[in-house]
């Protein structure tokens, strides 16, 4: 996520660090969109990122068929993660 972030000139000060230092950056520099279980995947946008604190980061690209929400795989769960968006 971090590389993505930096090396696509979307967000050039996103951290290059863990889930931890991600999350502590989200909270401080982009809007929360969504806590765990509140979350509507319609209301994602692509570029969002989801946290899962201590675990994983994803950014959201869209409703990808067999990922978001339509396997037991946890960490294809969007409800599951802390969701944010860039301001601007």
């Amino acid at each position: 996520v971090s590389a993505l972030m930096v090396k696509s000139g979307f967000e050039p000060n996103y951290p290059g660090t863990n889930t931890t230092g991600q999350k502590a950056w989200l909270d401080k520099n982009w809007k929360k969109i969504a806590d765990p279980g509140t979350v509507d995947t319609s209301n994602l946008r692509p570029g969002d990122v989801g946290v899962v604190s201590g675990s994983h980061v994803f950014v959201w690209v869209g409703d990808v068929e067999g990922f978001a929400g339509k396997s037991g795989n946890t960490f294809s769960l969007p409800s599951k993660y802390t969701w944010y968006r860039k301001d601007g």
